[in-house]
Order: structure tokens, then sequence, then C-alpha cells
């Protein structure tokens, strides 16, 4: 969603979700999603993309939200993790080593991104080559509380403007 939240072409551009209750529009959560990616390769490290790109876009993004006033502030960071490679007999060990994960898993938020903005976590694994309908694992972690602040009016009035 961009207008009439955000102005187009600013920071920090739309938002990804945006959740409140109707007639109750002065608490609404803004949400910033970031994705990684890990691939599984056979006899190899997994290939993973886009860590950096999420600690110094997401985090700008998820600063960008306070700056619009929200009442709450999330980054949630989703790892799409590819694990249809891997060999273990047992599917439900075919994921990312957490080892492999550790620039993601140990990444210092707290100098970097507003200590008011939230972090989850959201894990999608493939675990075999059948469709991820069929068999997936999804984990769910908020790793930080967002800080509930007072939401600025204008934000309140655009958001009640959507519900017309």
């Amino acid at each position: 969603m961009k207008e009439p939240i955000t102005e187009p072409k600013k920071k920090p551009g739309d938002i990804d979700i945006l959740l409140y209750k109707e007639g109750n529009e002065s608490n609404a959560v803004g949400i910033e999603c970031k994705i990684v990616k890990s691939e599984s390769l056979e006899n190899q490290p997994p290939k993973i993309n886009k860590i950096t790109s999420v600690q110094k876009k997401g985090t700008k993004q998820a600063d960008g939200y306070i700056n619009i006033g929200f009442s709450r502030v999330f980054l949630m960071v989703i790892l799409l993790d590819d694990g249809r490679h891997y060999k273990n007999p047992n599917f439900v060990f075919r994921t990312t080593p957490t080892e492999e994960l550790k620039e993601l898993y140990d990444f210092d938020w707290n100098t970097k991104m507003n200590t008011e903005v939230g972090i989850i976590y959201a894990y999608v694994n493939q675990l075999t080559s059948n469709h991820i309908n069929q068999t997936k694992g999804l984990g769910l972690r908020i790793e930080r509380e967002a800080k509930e602040r007072i939401q600025c009016d204008g934000l309140t009035e655009k958001i009640k403007n959507l519900n017309y």
C-alpha cells in the first residue's frame, strides 16, 4: 500500500502490511517485510542471498514507518529455505544449518535500527520436491516486541479514510 499513507517515490516506499481494527484506527501496526532465500546445494554450503540487503534496506524502511507515526512497527524477516537437495533421510531436518544463518540472526539490530521497532522472523521451508502445499515447514518467532507509541493523528485520519 502506498497512497494515502506514503507519498510516491519517497521513503519508506510502500507499506507491506497494515493491521488495524475498524473503529480503532489509532492503534495501527505497520510491518515491513524483507525476504532472505536459502537454497540447499548437494555436498556444498547453501546459497544464501539478500542478507545484507535485508539489513540495510529493511532497517531504513522500518525506521521510515516510525517517522510516519504508526502505533507499532515491526520488521519481518522472511527466510525462504529450500531444503529439497539435502539428503537427510528424515525430511524434517532438511533445513539450512543455523551456523550458515549466523550473519542474519546475529545482526546488531539495536544499533542499526530504532529500538522501538519490533523484529519478527518468519521461516518457510520447502522440505521435499513435492508441491510446497504438501510438505512444508512454517515457523514464526517474535524476536523483539515493538514498543507501543501514541500514533500521530494525521496517520489515523488517513487510515480511517481507507474504510470508505
